[in-house]
């Protein structure tokens, strides 16, 4: 009997293929030095917006596939952008890419499940793929799975009807069985769900609408499938603080401390620091030389040989350059403005929510 089979996927733009190569080390690189009985038969799809076949880029892609004797699958994905844009979906820096891991399950003609990872995800040192490839999403009656998100709070969640069982989550990791996707029509369902509420597709409402329009197909996956560099860097309790998170709507705090420890993925977002290949330091990790899970990163780029083509200064605004001196220097006062500036944000989106709401209510009276 074979191994396991399991897809893996990105969704970007040709000028972020390079910038994608360390995360797609960092899974052929443990998948192969995984036990026998914990490896898998991967298969890799890039998904390149206005892609140029031609690129250095695209050939060191080849390269790498070819040293580690997976399957590669480019699409140009020109085609599920059309499909986006049809149904009203808008640009998030200049590309349709955010969106694509919606779109493409309906598509994508295989039996067996697909990660889809954002290029700015890598997998931690000695972690097996195995379960991912055998996951059966509660034995098939949904589709997809990823974690919760710290967005996941009662103050965003109360603009949005999610039962306590239903959760916003983080698209930076997505699992889906491509085959039950389109058995149970969720790209259709998706659309219409979010066009009877009357959101907008971009960014703006992106966690909103996800949720919402996958509210009856995600499953729960454990933290430790992704962590983010600025939960490590801060107690549990300040950035629950932050984020307005009640025990109630996250994972317990053993779990946490679990994931924290030994995580599978590692997604950096934008939370007290920017991107690992950011020139960018913390003054409590200036001895060290990086900062928490950034050395894997570094490991994966430097074992291409490419860490030094995608290294590249943070210019931070005034804002930006305020929250770090409050975390170098004073990190209960960096703690309070974060709630503050988060509260903010949250209390504006949610007047938009409720604005197009009102107008979508209407029209279906009328």
């Amino acid at each position: 009997m074979g191994l396991p089979q399991l897809g893996l996927a990105y969704t970007i733009t040709r000028e972020y293929v390079l910038r994608t190569l360390p995360s797609l080390v960092s899974i052929l690189e443990n998948n192969s030095r995984c036990r026998e009985c914990e490896r898998v038969d991967l298969s890799v799809f890039f998904y390149i917006q206005n892609i140029d076949e031609n690129s250095g880029a695209i050939r060191k892609l080849k390269e790498i596939c070819n040293e580690y004797n997976v399957k590669l699958h480019i699409t140009d994905s020109n085609y599920y952008v059309d499909i986006l844009k049809e149904i009203g979906d808008k640009e998030y820096n200049g590309s349709y890419v955010i969106d694509l891991f919606l779109v493409v399950p309906e598509y994508l003609d295989v039996s067996y499940n697909v990660l889809f990872l954002q290029s700015d995800v890598v997998m931690n040192y000695g972690q097996p793929l195995y379960e991912l490839a055998q996951y059966d999403f509660e034995g098939g009656r949904k589709s997809c799975a990823s974690t919760i998100d710290m967005e996941n709070s009662s103050m965003v969640k109360k603009v949005v009807p999610l039962s306590e069982r239903q959760y916003v989550f983080n698209c930076g990791v997505f699992l889906v069985s491509p085959k039950n996707y389109k058995k149970h029509g969720v790209f259709n369902q998706y659309v219409e769900s979010i066009k009877e509420k009357g959101w907008k597709f971009n960014s703006y409402f992106n966690v909103l609408r996800n949720a919402y329009g996958l509210k009856n197909e995600l499953c729960i996956l454990p933290m430790k499938y992704q962590v983010y560099p600025g939960q490590k860097m801060l107690n549990i309790s300040q950035w629950k603080q932050i984020f307005g998170l009640d025990d109630e709507q996250y994972y317990t705090d053993k779990e946490i401390e679990e994931a924290l420890s030994d995580p599978v993925f590692v997604h950096y977002i934008n939370f007290v620091v920017k991107k690992p290949w950011n020139e960018d330091m913390p003054r409590k990790y200036k001895y060290v030389g990086y900062w928490p899970y950034q050395k894997i990163w570094i490991d994966y780029a430097k074992l291409l040989g490419i860490k030094e083509v995608l290294c590249e200064p943070w210019e931070k605004t005034l804002h930006e350059k305020i929250k770090r001196f409050f975390y170098d220097f004073c990190c209960p006062i960096y703690v309070f403005l974060c709630t503050l500036f988060y509260k903010r944000d949250v209390m504006r989106c949610n007047r938009a929510v409720y604005k197009l709401d009102k107008i979508a209510t209407g029209r279906r009276k009328a």
